[in-house]
């Protein structure tokens, strides 16, 4: 089988590709520097502004959910509401993160304010 098939791939050129996780602000940044060619993420509100010389699309639309320990308080709720969670004592991440972002504009969009609890510098997922 490879055989058959390496004579399609000789002419092919080898295309080196870099991928990155870092926040919204620093991905824009990165396009309007030339670092950047394509940036996939919530860019979210607080990036609308630097967003408008761009060409921007919509993949899809993410859902925020909540999980909670058996034991609090939420536990036994079939329904949570965003003004819920605003006298929730939050671990968010830095400003600039499109989770820290959209949490920020729906608290504010419900009429109160997220309670900041702790701030993260970094966090590893996966």
């Amino acid at each position: 089988m490879a055989s058959a098939q390496a004579p399609r791939h000789r002419n092919l050129q080898f295309t080196e590709i870099a991928l990155r996780e870092s926040l919204a602000d620093a991905m824009i940044a990165g396009m309007r520097g030339g670092s950047v060619d394509l940036a996939i993420g919530d860019m979210g509100e607080a990036t609308a502004g630097a967003l408008r010389e761009m060409r921007v699309e919509s993949l899809f639309t993410d859902e925020l959910t909540i999980a909670v320990a058996p034991s609090h308080r939420f536990a036994e709720r079939t329904r949570i509401g965003v003004a819920d969670l605003c006298d929730e004592p939050f671990i968010i991440f830095r400003p600039g993160s499109a989770l820290t972002n959209s949490l920020y504009a729906q608290t504010r969009a419900a009429g109160c304010r997220l309670r900041c609890h702790r701030l993260l510098r970094w966090a590893h997922m996966g």
